[in-house]
């Protein structure tokens, strides 16, 4: 019998029209059914080989613009459909790791806060670049 290494949650969140969404620290990503909380989806690195994303730390969801962003270690951002279950895109976002991510749906924009004490601003639709802002002082 074939051990299955568990790795720690690095968040969860129960989204009505979703589910429950749960992402662990080895970059998986599992959605599960809202009323059974039977596994419907898993993404994790050998699906995503173009958009590798290997230590997921914070991730966000809008139900309203239909996207979910993650964040993690290697400071890559990755937009995932959460009705289509499937990557819609990638970027690299910081030089470090993705410490907070935020969708903000007024804005259709992505907060993201690195580690390196900045904080990017993203076309969330796009995931362009609209702005980063450094806070330079040690």
């Amino acid at each position: 019998m074939k051990s299955e290494r568990v790795s720690e949650i690095t968040e969860i969140r129960y989204i009505r029209d979703i589910g429950l969404v749960v992402s662990t620290f080895n970059g998986t990503i599992k959605f599960f059914e809202a009323i059974s909380f039977s596994e419907k989806w898993v993404t994790n690195n050998k699906m995503r080989k173009e958009n590798q994303h290997t230590n997921i730390t914070t991730f966000d969801i809008s139900v309203k613009m239909g996207v979910m962003a993650t964040g993690g270690v290697e400071g890559r951002i990755i937009l995932i459909d959460p009705y289509a279950l499937d990557v819609i895109k990638a970027e690299k976002a910081h030089s470090c790791e993705i410490l907070k991510l935020y969708v903000y749906e007024e804005q259709k924009q992505i907060i993201s806060i690195g580690q390196d004490r900045s904080i990017g601003l993203w076309d969330a639709s796009r995931l362009e670049k609209i702005e980063i802002i450094k806070d330079d002082r040690i």
